[in-house]
């Protein structure tokens, strides 16, 4: 009977399988993600012939997965072959932001963070492309790593959604503080102070410090 009783206890045992540990959500550093995409877009507001404007831009968490949703919007006038070098430019910029901040990569679920974890919108809203030539670049979508170019005769204009949007005062506090701090700070690195008549209507840099470029008053 003792020997009975004890081959069912191994019998028991041995046929149950060990559960893999369920592996905790991680969440980013929020004020310092917005922090890093602030100062990505205070470059690109100022990128000649491709200038970006974020309208929005969320993190969203799915199981253990996390992603960044950005829309933006733009009045460049670009055929396929400069859309493809801004998306691998801005991307780029992005995935080195994200990935070298000690911060935020802490609480990354998984790192490095990849392209795949983009969501990213381009709305170009040139008044050229809607009335006079439709076969420039109108739409860019990018989801799961995959980049949809649409042309403006094709643009579907209910993609663009983010017309309205709703934010604790604390929210619209940070993002307007770290705003400001981007875009002081991209001045004071790539702006040249008191230009004179000429540099300032060529826009001309200063050549001893090639990173510094004179700002238009006009």
């Amino acid at each position: 009977m003792r020997a009975l009783i004890i081959a069912a206890i191994f019998l028991c045992t041995g046929c149950m399988r060990g559960t893999a540990p369920v592996q905790p959500i991680k969440f980013v550093n929020g004020s310092e993600m917005t922090w890093i995409i602030e100062k990505i877009m205070a470059k690109w507001e100022n990128e000649e012939g491709r200038r970006l404007k974020l309208e929005h831009s969320e993190i969203r968490y799915r199981g253990n997965r996390m992603t960044l949703r950005l829309e933006l919007s733009s009045q460049a006038i670009l055929e396929v072959r400069y859309a493809r070098y801004l998306m691998a430019d801005f991307v780029e910029d992005i995935l080195r932001e994200i990935n070298t901040d000690p911060i935020v990569s802490e609480g990354l679920i998984s790192y490095p963070f990849s392209p795949d974890q983009l969501c990213i919108d381009i709305n170009f809203e040139s008044f050229f492309g809607k009335y006079v030539d439709p076969f420039y670049i109108g739409y860019i979508e990018m989801r799961q790593g995959m980049v949809r170019y649409y042309a403006f005769d094709q643009k579907d204009q209910e993609r663009y959604l983010w017309h309205s949007r709703c934010e604790p005062y604390f929210k619209t506090r940070e993002i307007a503080s770290i705003q400001r701090a981007t875009r002081k700070r991209f001045d004071s690195e790539h702006i040249c102070p008191e230009p004179g008549y000429i540099e300032e209507y060529f826009d001309i840099g200063d050549p001893d410090n090639p990173e510094c470029r004179y700002k238009r008053k006009f």
